[in-house]
């Protein structure tokens, strides 16, 4: 059917053209033909062009001068110059030529030509008089009408032309990436073919396409940007003007386009677009116009048009809270309130400031009651917002705004619902045989301690570990309840770290000696002449057990803000304000009148089962350091009168309540530690992975570190160290001589517990390589010591003459000691070249003594006691001997390279005999007693532990006495002052 009208379509469409040309010259020859143009008028009409170009040109300067003036903004008048209008001079001069032109030469041009371009000529002046008049009433609009301005800076048409380009930027790189293969393999045709003239041409082809999309997307951009500052700048002069129903009305429209220009990013941004500071600077253009529009506001005391704009930069945080990864924006807006706040104190109009303390409850806390919900992941900015700018309205006194700020947010958490109806023991039920109970118990019972990104996100992780437990088949039912578990566990983040953000907060004003400021934070939501109870949660814990709970932790009283304020510290007064706020909560409770003490602070308490062992440790540490502060807290008599303590009170009540209060609760904690220790201690299997790998380690490490053995190989030759009797039995008449040399020490069973997570109590890691380094350490020390004893002692003189009776290949100097030796040395002796490596290897670093133009190695080892200089000849030192460290046929199981190792778990029965023989031993009565002085607590304690022993046995035999030649000279000798030598503090 669409065939058959086809042709007819068209050949209607060609008579009507064909008509419509024939009626058309028939009109323009009848017009030819009767009228006449008169050369006179056409003067006149160049005359009237002229006289308006004269009167144009300086009007548009005087204008653009005009708005330069009032709107301070080059953006408006680029924006009155870029019209059409602008080319109107151009075309008038343009027709003047064309006029006078055609008078010069009418005689000389057919009668019927010079009619028609004369017509033409009219016609297009018709149209320039037209065109100077919009252009007037132009003018007028940009001079009175604000609205018009605005409408012509196009702000919203921009921000769709910039999605729209941006979107076909980044379809455009996308294909050109996706064909780079094919672009490629032209490429190297065109190579092989040796067109490299096509190949230029095609590579700047791509490259400027490329850089040409680019530049698209940054002119959309930066005409948004302008539209969004030609706008402010306009909005600017109206509040200085007190137009405030214009501003309102367009304060409403800048809103809603950043609003659409927050869309459109968020659309179109890439992971690369987050990161980029010029993404965050587009986007503050808007912010950057309300924050002008503020500060106009409040130069010209309009509190209403102040306020106004901040609630609009509010409904962007709004917008931007409901929407994720908008940190970097929404740190845009929270970096700016301390400077707000500080332009509106230093004009002295603290009530706008009130406005801002709506941000936080407002976008924070009542976030339920909207669309657009508030996202966790941006409330440990909200909270440095809170904190930043309480600190600024502390330091500045302004008592009106922070109580504004503190009602709000009280108000604000009186909405909130932190007691979930769903708990993750809803998902625990999901669970087939009701397994990892502890792990249930542990994550619902750390919902208290969520007040950081940190904490949160590991609440998480922990959550869907323990969500990946359940059945396949029930794991829609699991996704149900998470968002019914996530919907409950937000309000309890927002609000125990809103607790920590205040307590921190509280801790400001005392360090700025702010009490009236701490009084509203503690008596707001319940004054002590309240009528009634209100309810609600509060912004401070409501309970000892809770104070403790919240605050009685590392994060809290270890806080340190290195901004706190002119370099002082934080940590001291979060300590002093937790004293204070326990001294608060105990100030009413009773004393017995017999015992003097507190019945509260005897019988209370601590939960201790809802603790990790790593927060019963910082609760014990923490309870005793807080004890030491104390008597400086007493001596601010100006804190305690300003909540009204009677001054004979205040020290009743941090000695006999706060400060036993705190020992109950560190002996509570630590008993509860030892009794989970020992719990640990005796029920947990040792592992024999990490015993083979604290075996591995000693080994590893004793030769890593063992320089003797290195020494007597390298320098004294290959059979200078003798392992050929290691595994020949020894005597039991020859077994002290020489004896075995090692480690025996007791420890804790935990330094082999394998757990995961589990945190040992006083054990270290990689315990054998501490182990292996000290044998070696104490071995080569005994060696070079004999081998110093038979040495003949020379004086420092005599060194360079003793050389000379040595042949010098066969020469080694050795610098025997714990001291600077080297140092001592090169400053007594200068002939010498220093290996830069020295100190920083565990291999034997040579350097070189010269003497006669001869090398002598030097060598610097380890030895404790006296420091000296050996001499030595490398072919008479003697041997080192490696010997068997058994003493027993029995022991032969315990054989490990040239080590005896015998690890025992003392828990093991097998071992009753062993451990008691510990027990009678003299020489272990006194670290035992340190646990107790009863034998049964001591058999008890034993049990708790693993006997490490680690031997081996060497022995060093000197040359033929006869044959021997070696000197030594005392380094004392070498220096005036022998240097103070180095405590070695024993491991064992």
């Amino acid at each position: 059917m669409i065939r058959k009208l086809l042709p007819q379509s068209v050949i209607a469409i060609g008579i009507t053209i064909a008509l419509s040309v024939i009626i058309l010259g028939g009109v323009l020859g009848w017009f030819l033909y009767k009228i006449a143009p008169d050369p006179n008028f056409l003067a006149a009409a160049a005359a009237f062009e002229g006289v308006i170009i004269a009167f144009l040109i300086p009007l548009t300067i005087s204008i653009i001068a005009k708005l330069s003036k009032r709107y301070g903004s080059s953006i408006i008048t680029d924006t009155f110059e870029k019209n059409w209008v602008r080319l109107l001079p151009i075309f008038l001069l343009a027709n003047i030529a064309a006029t006078i032109l055609l008078i010069a030469f009418m005689h000389e041009l057919p009668t019927k030509a010079w009619q028609i371009l004369a017509l033409i000529l009219l016609l297009f002046f018709i149209i320039l008089c037209y065109a100077i008049y919009q252009n007037i009433q132009r003018i007028i609009k940009f001079l009175k009408d604000p609205n018009y301005i605005i409408q012509e800076l196009k702000c919203e048409e921009n921000i769709r032309f910039l999605e729209v380009k941006t979107e076909l930027t980044h379809e455009a790189r996308t294909a050109i990436m996706n064909s780079s293969e094919r672009i490629g393999a032209i490429l190297v045709y065109a190579v092989t073919c040796s067109k490299f003239q096509n190949l230029k041409k095609t590579l700047y082809s791509v490259k400027r396409l490329w850089f040409e999309l680019g530049e698209l997307e940054d002119k959309a951009r930066n005409d948004v940007m302008n539209s969004f500052e030609g706008i402010g700048a306009i909005l600017v002069y109206e509040v200085n003007c007190s137009n405030n129903n214009l501003v309102l009305q367009n304060l409403q429209k800048l809103s809603d386009s950043g609003k659409k220009l927050l869309v459109a990013a968020n659309s179109l941004k890439t992971e690369d677009d987050i990161q980029c500071n010029e993404t965050r600077l587009f986007f503050e253009t808007p912010i950057n116009q309300f924050a002008k529009i503020y500060e106009a506001a409040i130069k010209s005391q309009n509190e209403e048009l102040a306020i106004y704009t901040l609630r609009h930069m509010q409904d962007i945080l709004i917008s931007l809270t409901s929407r994720p990864n908008n940190e970097r924006y929404i740190e845009a807006i929270l970096e700016r309130p301390v400077s707000l706040i500080q332009f509106a104190l230093k004009h002295q109009n603290e009530s706008v400031c009130v406005a801002f303390s709506k941000w936080y409850p407002d976008v924070v806390l009542e976030s339920q009651f909207r669309e657009e919900k508030f996202d966790p992941e941006y409330l440990s900015q909200f909270n440095l917002f809170l904190y930043t700018t309480s600190k600024y309205i502390i330091a500045e006194n302004a008592f009106s705004v922070f109580k504004k700020f503190i009602e709000k947010i009280v108000n604000g958490l009186s909405l909130l619902d932190i007691h979930p109806k769903t708990s993750v023991w809803d998902l625990y039920g999901l669970i087939h045989g009701k397994i990892l109970h502890h792990e249930f118990n542990a994550l619902y019972k750390s919902t208290n301690s969520i007040f950081s990104k940190t904490k949160w996100d590991d609440w998480w992780k922990q959550f869907q570990l323990l969500k990946s437990k359940i059945p396949e088949d029930k794991q829609k039912e699991a996704d149900e309840l998470e968002n019914k578990i996530r919907a409950g566990i937000i309000p309890k983040y927002k609000h125990v770290s809103l607790l920590h953000r205040i307590f921190i907060i509280g801790a400001y004003c005392l360090f700025e000696k702010r009490y009236d400021f701490i009084k509203t934070i503690w008596q707001y939501k319940q004054p002590p002449d309240a009528g009634a109870t209100y309810c609600g949660s509060n912004i401070i814990p409501e309970s000892v057990s809770d104070l403790i709970e919240h605050y009685l932790r590392p994060e809290v009283l270890d806080f340190n803000d290195f901004f706190w304020k002119d370099r002082h510290g934080s940590k001291k007064y979060c300590q002093q304000y937790f004293l204070f706020s326990l001294a608060y909560y105990l100030k009413p409770l009773r004393i017995e009148k017999k015992s003097g003490e507190c019945e509260f602070v005897k019988n209370y308490k601590l939960p201790v089962e809802r603790y990790e062992n790593n927060e019963l440790s910082n609760i014990k540490y923490f309870s005793e350091h807080l004890i030491k502060e104390i008597p400086d807290l007493k001596k601010n008599t100006d804190l305690f009168d300003t909540f009204d303590f009677e001054a004979n009170r205040v020290n009743e009540i941090l000695d006999n309540r706060v400060e036993p209060l705190l020992k109950n609760i560190k002996d509570q904690s630590n008993n509860e530690l030892e009794a989970r220790k020992a719990t640990k201690l005796t029920t947990t299997p040792i592992s024999n992975k990490l015993i083979k790998e604290y075996k591995d380690d000693v080994k590893a490490s004793f030769y890593k570190k063992k320089q003797s053995i290195k020494i007597f190989q390298k320098y004294f030759g290959a059979d200078s160290y003798d392992k050929s009797k290691l595994r020949t039995p020894i005597d039991s008449d020859k077994r002290d001589d020489p004896p075995r040399f090692g480690i025996s020490s007791i420890y804790n069973r935990d330094i082999f517990f394998e757990e995961p997570g589990y945190i040992t109590f006083g054990s270290s890691d990689k315990l054998g390589v501490s182990h292996g380094r000290t044998i070696a350490r104490d071995e080569d020390s005994s060696i070079f010591q004999q081998i110093c004893d038979k040495c003949t002692p020379i004086d420092k003189g005599d060194f360079p003459n003793i050389l000379d009776n040595f042949n010098i290949d066969d020469i080694i100097i050795i610098l025997a000691g714990s001291g600077p030796t080297l140092y001592y040395f090169i400053n007594a002796y200068d002939h010498c070249t220093i290996n830069p490596s020295d100190e920083s290897s565990d291999d034997i670093t040579e350097h070189v003594y010269h003497h006669k133009g001869r090398a002598i190695p030097l060598i610097k080892a380890d030895k404790r006691g006296d420091d000296f200089v050996l001499i030595l000849n490398k072919r008479k030192v003697g041997k080192l001997l490696q010997l068997s460290p058994l003493n027993e046929k029995s022991e032969l199981d315990f054989l490990n390279d040239i080590f005896y190792m015998n690890i025992r778990d003392l828990l093991d029965p097998k071992h009753d005999e062993y451990r008691e023989e510990v027990l009678k031993n003299p020489d272990n009565q006194k670290w035992l007693a340190e646990s107790s002085k009863d034998v049964d607590h001591q058999r008890k304690y034993l049990k708790q532990c693993v006997s490490i022993q680690i031997f081996e046995r060497f022995k060093y035999e000197p040359a033929d006495p006869e044959d021997f030649q070696r000197y030594k000279i005392d380094i004392e000798t070498l220096n005036p002052k022998k240097p103070q030598e180095p405590s070695q503090a024993s491991e064992f």
